[in-house]
């Protein structure tokens, strides 16, 4: 079978977990027979500031440093919403109650898929981080990552049993 790169694209703000989610989904990734290249760009260190992150993921080495348009879209900011910001035909997951649809996006062809990460968070963690339970949306999304090695990167960062339980609900709760 022949796999073309496959770029993720995480958005969101400082304080919100995007450059730890890069790093887990890019080491997920790796565990899972992947050549990886994952890095973010934050505008500040204060948090609410703009946060982006990309992992670029394929069966053969990535020689490429600069950055695709993604494939996927990891939105975590629910106030990100701008149909043309995202690739025509990519997919994206975005932190909100409900569907998030509009006419622009139906006309480009992007696949939306939601996720109450906030909420999960707040009741897992105690905190708005919903890094987690979006990373567990992700892995339900795209088969190639498997939620086994999701979770070992997980461990291997010491990160607490509760970001697991984000994980796993984000996986069963994204529609």
């Amino acid at each position: 079978m022949i796999m073309f790169m496959i770029t993720f694209g995480f958005f969101g703000l400082s304080g919100q977990g995007v450059e730890t989610a890069v790093r887990l989904f890019s080491k997920a990734c790796f565990l899972s027979g992947m050549y990886v290249q994952g890095f973010t760009m934050i505008g500040r260190t204060n948090y609410g500031w703009p946060v982006r992150g990309y992992v670029k993921v394929d069966i053969m080495p990535i020689l490429s440093k600069q950055i695709e348009d993604p494939d996927f879209y990891l939105v975590m900011d629910p106030s990100f919403s701008d149909a043309k910001a995202f690739k025509e035909g990519s997919t994206v997951i975005f932190n909100s109650p409900s569907k998030v649809s509009s006419d622009a996006l139906k006309r480009r062809k992007i696949k939306t898929y939601s996720v109450d990460a906030t909420e999960i968070a707040l009741q897992q963690l105690k905190s708005n981080i919903p890094n987690t339970a979006m990373l567990g949306a992700v892995a339900k999304l795209y088969s190639k990552v498997s939620m086994k090695n999701l979770k070992t990167a997980l461990e291997a960062d010491n990160i607490a049993k509760v970001n697991m339980n984000a994980v796993e609900e984000g996986y069963r709760s994204v529609r």
